[in-house]
């Protein structure tokens, strides 16, 4: 289903968009992300939509922020997806970017979801979507143990027995307790800002 809500929350700001730009960026979308599909980007609720795909406007920009549901999960598609249309060529955000726009979005207003309550999660099946959040959030946190290139030859050279620390080459070791509590406030606003589902850090919900 696709949701515009470009002229939605922008006081003082005439943003008009056409309904022919609007179909434009829908056709390039669809080319873009090869594992949606064209009911998708359609203005019905059908019960074989894999996503909720919503146009937002963000400081001049147009960005779709695609949202999938527990079927698009099984499938192994991205539940997730944040993709910049406003140049000639789309653009998928990288994972801090979109942890840096999610992040940003609660900054502003914690209470209201950037969905504006279409997406919410609320029966068992959504814990498939939870842990796929988990498990994304976790190797974003992960992988920013990496350092840079020029930075990891300097130090091998000076200090090899203390670069050679697990955490500081690969992501396959677990969470420590200050990287576990990053990853439950993360958790918190992406479920909050995405998913309308008031999660709270170290809780059963």
């Amino acid at each position: 289903m696709f949701i515009n809500l470009v002229n939605t929350d922008i006081p003082f700001e005439e943003y008009q968009i056409t309904q022919d730009k609007i179909d434009a960026l829908r056709f390039r979308l669809l080319l873009s992300e090869g594992y949606l599909n064209a009911y998708e980007l359609d203005d019905i609720d059908e019960e074989f939509d894999c996503y909720t795909i919503f146009l937002l406007s963000l400081g001049g920009k147009l960005l779709f922020l695609l949202v999938g549901n527990a079927t698009a999960v099984e499938e192994g598609y991205p539940v997730l997806r944040i993709i910049e249309m406003s140049n000639d060529s789309s653009r998928k955000l990288e994972d801090e970017e979109v942890v840096d726009f999610i992040s940003s979005a609660y900054d502003q207003n914690q209470d209201k979801p950037i969905t504006c309550g279409f997406v919410s999660l609320d029966n068992e099946v959504d814990r498939i979507i939870i842990q796929k959040l988990e498990d994304k959030l976790e190797y974003i946190i992960k992988a920013r143990r990496s350092t840079p290139k020029e930075e990891i030859e300097d130090f091998a050279r000076r200090h090899y027995e203390e670069y050679d620390k697990p955490a500081k080459r690969n992501v396959d070791y677990e969470l420590s307790s200050t990287e576990r509590e990053e990853m439950e406030r993360l958790k918190h606003i992406f479920l909050i800002k995405i998913y309308n589902f008031d999660y709270l850090p170290n809780s059963d919900q």
